[in-house]
């Protein structure tokens, strides 16, 4: 969806957004169309010392890199989509015959040499380029013949078998090409224009592969490669205790190495720095020439010397054709943590919390604290574990490995000692010992430290857990920091109704929020029905913050038990601050407005499918961002999908940090969007407005995005397209995210290739299957630009190609600063832009939020709008207009109409009968 918000000459609207000067450009998403500065002194040891040097130094530095430099960017714009009843039918290489002969092994030499030094296919694997190899055919041209011309759409890519072709720019020569060189790269990943014009020079013959076949093959076969890796880690012993996300995470991390056959895998006596998992063939073991074992597929081998830092103990030989996937220790470390050993440990300790009664009622974050505070241990067999006369709440014990004995026979793996006396204070004791039966691992933890870890007594924090849960429920709280939902817990009351017992009747005064602990609450309006809600549903929440009467009658569908939270209490526990922010947005929660309850105040933008208006309520004065699409522009850009998934993923989303959807109407003509009103500028200005950002700055702005992908990322959403552009700092200095057209729920991998070539990571260029982490790459380009003033990669190049290049070798050029300069920044970036898309997060969004480069950053702060905004947008006043629009007579058709110059006469809506692709849209606007 096109921003919603008032940006001045850089305003950006539309579905398909359009590019200003001084943007980075964008790739659109055919699917979603259906589908510089001075550290701080507290931060930098030793800085006031060195503060004029640094200063001088770093200004000189960053002044150079040329904040400004990308507004050559805009020259970049690629569209993955045309108008489908208006494209001419161009027939790329027409002049060529085309065939498909038996190549030779020179041919294939030929091609494979091409291949493999092209970065494009350089990283694919050898049956992927075999693949593609075989599905190429032989393109022959006569002497001057057109190849393809400049700026027509193609979908081949060449490599010249024979003859000479000329490239022609804007009517110039500029190159000429030979044979074993190659051409049209770009048509493989997108539908692109092409940049120039190829003739050829003399006779030619090329070998032709066209786009469809390339994604294919490449994303075929990484699929069902993926799949096939994640079953034999799944069934390899050592990581069966691993979560699927760590497993997972595994996978992608793993090369593939092929053996020879009698070819030397490992050496006895040598350093172990890999290990292996056999995927094809057999392998031999040996120790001193004595044959120990034989391994198979499936069979892992060279743990012992990588977890424990040993030389190998055990030659390995290939048999026969040996194909194993490989992981270093290192790379283990990043995905696991060290000690693979303990993490299988604490895996299973997480099993036995969420098998447990009592203990499966923490919160995550106390969960990882217990097992973060458990000790581990290995007891030898017969060891007394438990003495006899010990009470049974002293610890809480959990088997790992192995078997114990005691009062009640054996106790087998997984099973926990002491929870329930530790829950309910039990005086018992153990009768007799409990005795290890074989040699066995346990975690243990005192009643006192599991008390510490937790917060307190074990009711009191599982009763808190499920009242924090309730309230983060409500979109209303979301925003809270731990202490006001404390203080809003101390607050609420618990009251029972009886079945058919009204609780408030419609009109009455509103004075308390209602949550459900048990039963089933009818909701009635002038006597009708209208819903029903039960357990963890809540209502009124209006009256938290309005005294204004009910809007309807709340009566009780049998026994009903509630939490009830009243106005007065909530406004003693949050400050002023909080209450206006929570005001603004409750008033965007009107499910009642129309469309005649809206005046149009001025245009904010055109995009090349839609357009946004911005709109006034005529009585409560709210604004508004209206977008209109009309219908005829879904028709001919086939939007169908992409207007019902933006749609869609608007109303999964309710974060402070991105635009709010109101409500969406339609008529015989057009579809509208109605959305908060962003005021303010985006991003990309804003930056470059403020010249030097400091490290406490890019924090804000890192920490806030963070804060939405996390958010995103939870409700399986990859936003897909994140750079300065689509982000909008409003007139408060907070951030907002806008513009959803290329987000997408993503369950598993997808491979379309869009985004903005800048800002795209390297699995999405090749199209080898990605999820959200391509988020986290966008985001670490983002914090490199904030700080250094320049993005790493192509910062003022114009061919995407030449970018896609400089992204996939990801050389990082940082500024010439001191080495002790942006330590823990840097080390976030790297981890960020790591091309394993599995180590970005470091294992999840709050190990990520916990980097040391946030020490001392208050998450709370930020997302309750406390925190104070490093930058406030100067805006122009619109009072004025806001006033003349109330004060004058519209017809809202004739405003839209007037700017829809784009409308076909005779355009028939009922003709090209669109409602039938967009069902999930009728009786909702």
């Amino acid at each position: 969806m096109g921003s919603c918000s008032n940006k001045g000459d850089n305003t950006k609207q539309g579905i398909v957004k359009v590019v200003v000067s001084g943007k980075h450009t964008s790739t659109e998403p055919a699917e979603n169309l259906q589908e510089k500065s001075i550290p701080e002194k507290s931060q930098v040891p030793d800085q006031s010392r060195r503060a004029s040097q640094m200063n001088s130094q770093m200004k000189i530095e960053i002044d150079n890199l040329a904040r400004n430099t990308s507004k050559i960017k805009d020259i970049m714009q690629i569209k993955a989509f045309s108008k489908i009843n208006i494209i001419k039918n161009i027939i790329e290489a027409a002049s060529a015959q085309v065939s498909n002969p038996v190549k030779s092994q020179n041919d294939i030499n030929l091609i494979k040499n091409c291949l493999t030094q092209h970065f494009l296919f350089s990283q694919l694997l050898d049956q992927q380029k075999n693949e593609m190899i075989s599905s190429m055919r032989l393109y022959t041209f006569q002497i001057g013949k057109v190849v393809y011309e400049e700026k027509q759409s193609g979908s081949l890519f060449f490599i010249i078998a024979k003859g000479m072709v000329e490239v022609i720019i804007s009517g110039e020569k500029v190159n000429t090409l030979e044979t074993g060189m190659s051409f049209g790269e770009g048509a493989l990943l997108q539908n692109v224009p092409r940049a120039a014009t190829i003739n050829t020079v003399t006779d030619c013959e090329f070998w032709g592969l066209n786009r469809e076949e390339f994604r294919k093959v490449v994303a075929e076969l990484n699929a069902a490669n993926f799949e096939e890796n994640m079953n034999i880690v799944k069934n390899t012993t050592i990581f069966q205790e691993l979560t699927y996300e760590q497993k997972e995470a595994l996978v992608e991390t793993m090369s593939m190495v092929v053996f020879e056959p009698n070819s030397c895998i490992t050496k006895e006596g040598e350093s172990g720095d890999l290990m292996y998992i056999i995927k094809e063939g057999n392998a031999i073991c040996t120790k001193e020439n004595v044959e120990l074992c034989r391994f198979t597929k499936g069979e892992c081998f060279g743990e012992q010397a990588l977890f424990f830092k040993t030389t190998r103990k055990a030659t390995i030989i290939a048999l026969d054709h040996v194909k194993c996937l490989s992981i270093t220790g290192e790379t283990l470390s990043k995905v696991l943590g060290n000690g693979l050993q303990t993490l299988i440990y604490k895996n299973s300790l997480r099993l036995a919390i969420k098998s447990s009664k009592y203990l499966k009622k923490l919160s995550k974050l106390q969960e990882d604290l217990l097992i973060r505070s458990m000790a581990i241990g290995d007891f030898p067999q017969s060891s007394i574990i438990i003495p006899a006369n010990t009470e049974k709440s002293s610890d809480l014990i959990f088997l790992l490995k192995g078997e114990l004995n005691g009062p009640c026979g054996h106790i087998s793996a997984l099973k926990i000692l002491g929870e329930a006396e530790i829950v309910e204070n039990s005086s018992e004791i153990w009768s007799q010992d409990i005795i290890a039966e074989s040699n066995i691992t346990i975690g243990y933890i005192s009643k006192a430290l599991f008390e510490e870890t937790i917060g307190g007594k074990y009711s009191e924090c599982v009763g808190n857990n499920n009242k924090i849960r309730l309230l983060k429920s409500v979109p209303l709280f979301r925003t809270l920091t731990t202490e006001q939902y404390n203080g809003i817990i101390k607050a609420m009351r618990l009251e029972e109704y009886g079945d058919g017992q009204i609780i408030f009747e419609e009109n009455d005064p509103g004075e308390s929020l209602f949550i459900i602990k048990s039963g089933m609450v009818d909701i009635m309006k002038k006597g009708n029905y209208l819903r029903s809600v039960s357990k963890n549903d809540y209502f009124g929440e209006r009256s938290i913050l309005f005294s204004s009467p009910r809007t309807a009658t709340a009566m009780a569908n049998g026994r009903v038990v509630v939490w009830v939270l009243f106005r007065a209490d909530f406004l003693a526990v949050i400050n002023d601050k909080i209450r206006y922010n929570l005001t603004k947005r409750i008033e965007l929660q009107d499910e009642t407005i129309k469309m005649q309850d809206l005046k149009i105040v001025k245009l904010l933008g055109k995009g090349l499918t839609g357009i946004v208006f911005l709109a006034v309520h005529q009585h409560k004065k709210i604004l508004y961002a209206l977008k209109t699409v009309h219908r005829q522009k879904i028709y001919e850009y086939n939007m169908y999908q992409g207007i019902q998934l933006e749609k869609d993923i608007l109303l999964q989303l309710d974060h402070t940090f991105i635009m709010k959807l109101v409500k969406t109407f339609k008529d015989n003509k057009r579809i509208y969007f109605l959305t908060e009103y962003v005021r303010g500028m985006d991003l990309f200005d804003v930056i470059r407005a403020m010249n030097f950002i400091s490290e406490k700055h890019a924090k804000f702005f890192v920490g806030s995005l963070m804060l939405v992908l996390e958010d995103l990322h939870e409700k399986t959403i990859a936003y897909r397209d994140l750079k300065p552009e689509n982000v909008v700092v409003d007139d408060e200095g907070y951030l907002k995210l806008i513009d959803f057209g290329t987000a997408k729920f993503i369950k598993g991998r997808t491979f379309t290739v869009l985004g903005t070539p800048q800002y795209m990571a390297p699995e999405v260029i090749m199209g080898t299957g990605y999820a959200s982490s391509v988020d986290l790459w966008s985001l670490g380009i983002m914090m490199f630009e904030f700080l250094f003033g320049y993005v790493p990669f192509g910062e003022t190049d114009t061919d995407p190609m030449v970018v896609y290049e400089k992204v996939l070798e990801r050389n990082i050029v940082y500024p010439k600063i001191p080495d002790d300069f942006y330590v823990e920044a840097k080390d976030l970036i790297e981890q960020l832009l790591d091309k394993n898309p599995v180590l970005r997060n470091g294992g999840n969004s709050e190990i990520l939020k916990k980097h040391k480069w946030f020490n001392n950053f208050d998450w709370d702060l930020v997302i309750s709008l406390q925190e104070i905004p490093p930058y406030i947008p100067k805006l122009s006043k619109i009072e004025n207009e806001i006033e003349k629009a109330l004060s004058t007579r519209q017809i809202i058709e004739e405003i839209i109409s007037k700017e829809e110059s784009f409308v076909r006469p005779g355009f028939n809506s009922d003709v090209e009968e669109w409602d039938k692709y967009l069902t999930d849209f009728s009786g909702k606007f």
